[in-house]
């Protein structure tokens, strides 16, 4: 009786854990789910209407009427991100990029869990040619963002790095990232740029990524190019070979001038790369994602080596000796003015001096005449005063 008594407790304490732990894997389901619902978008009607017509406009290639529905959309809720980050990709098709940076600070600040918004901030920073800024909201992206094994995929974050600059930064990035994305000689041209401005290009070719295959013209004839075995013309020659449409002959052309402007600039010769990223910046919008972002890539990192020369130009002229001699007489000029000045001071000072006692005799010649004027008609009730007494 006993025996069954003591089996009955342990069976009823196994129940009570085991409802306990069904419960508590209840509650961390419904939180995940809450997690999951917290992402959901919720609009107001009116809000939803403006952003319709916005998209109805951008449809007819009406960017100002878009504009205008964008802008009553952020106005009917202004609390909700979703009118900010529409109108914010708005004014990044519109070039207006600083108003874009604007309108996603503004969501970031109202949707703080969608770091989506930074990455789109930092693209937007980065077209705008301000690559701290880009690199910094990139890197906080990277720390927020949920999905911690997508890190290795951010190939722009990458790019950044080697416009700015950051070659071990990038070098380590798109290392990491040839683990995750193997055979994309894009990954390979800019980690030998990075190497080779810091190592040298000996280094670089010696530790290139390897590539098997990479499937697009004349992605293959870059990557010989980076081993040293192709030059930048047999490149080029295989981007117009055979019979390719239009467009599939800019989209040749386009990959062939940015990566042989890479390698230019990887091997010390940035004015020859400058012309080939600004072939790659020209042209129309492909209407591809990736390849439109790629054209505002070579026209940043043209327009950075362009700011690099202006500096290195004005470093060395304002050490050369022409400079040197100029900033002297310069300063010769400024001393020999001042003692000029001083010199024009001390030679007039006495005859200031001088005038200053005439001007004030003639003030006191000119104040007794008024006193006796204005005391003259005081004077005279007084005589007729007196007068008027005598014949009393």
């Amino acid at each position: 009786m006993r025996q069954r008594t003591v089996v009955d407790v342990r069976g009823f304490k196994w129940r009570y854990l085991t409802c306990f732990l069904l419960i508590l894997v209840g509650l961390v389901g419904m939180g995940q789910s809450r997690r999951q619902n917290s992402q959901e978008v919720f609009t107001s009607a009116e809000q939803e209407e403006f952003l319709k017509r916005a998209q109805d406009a951008l449809l007819r290639n009406d960017t100002e009427e878009a504009l205008k529905f964008a802008t009553r959309a952020v106005l009917a809720d202004q609390t909700n991100f979703v009118g900010y980050k529409f109108r914010g990709q708005l004014n990044v098709r519109l070039r207006k990029f600083d108003a874009a940076v604007l309108d996603f600070t503004t969501a970031y600040q109202h949707a703080p869990r969608r770091p989506e918004l930074l990455r789109l901030r930092a693209r937007t920073h980065f077209k705008a040619g301000r690559l701290k800024d880009a690199i910094a909201d990139w890197e906080m992206f990277t720390k927020r963002q949920p999905d911690v094994s997508q890190d290795p995929y951010l190939f722009t974050l990458g790019i950044a790095y080697a416009i700015a600059g950051r070659d071990e930064d990038a070098r380590k990035r798109f290392e990491w990232y040839d683990v995750v994305q193997s055979n994309d000689v894009e990954a390979a041209a800019w980690h030998y740029l990075a190497v080779a401005r810091h190592s040298g290009e000996a280094a670089a070719q010696g530790r290139l990524l390897e590539i098997k295959e990479d499937e697009r013209i004349p992605m293959m004839q870059v990557y010989e190019m980076l081993k040293g075995s192709l030059s930048p013309g047999r490149v080029l020659a295989a981007a117009r070979s055979g019979e390719p449409s239009p467009r599939e002959l800019a989209r040749s052309m386009f990959y062939a001038n940015l990566y042989i402007g890479v390698f230019l600039e990887a091997s010390s010769q940035p004015n020859l790369a400058r012309i080939y990223l600004r072939r790659a910046a020209a042209g129309e919008a492909f209407g591809d994602f990736t390849l439109d972002y790629m054209r505002e890539v070579a026209r940043v990192f043209a327009e950075e080596l362009g700011k690099r020369e202006g500096a290195e130009m004005a470093a060395e002229l304002a050490a050369s000796p022409e400079q040197q001699a100029m900033l002297l007489w310069q300063r010769r000029s400024i001393a020999a003015g001042i003692g000029l000045f001083i010199w024009l001071g001390i030679r007039l000072y006495p005859r200031l001096q001088r005038l200053q006692p005439r001007r004030s005799t003639r003030r006191r010649r000119k104040e007794p005449v008024v006193e006796s004027a204005s005391e003259e008609p005081e004077a005279e009730p007084e005589l007729v005063t007196a007068g008027e007494e005598g014949s009393t």
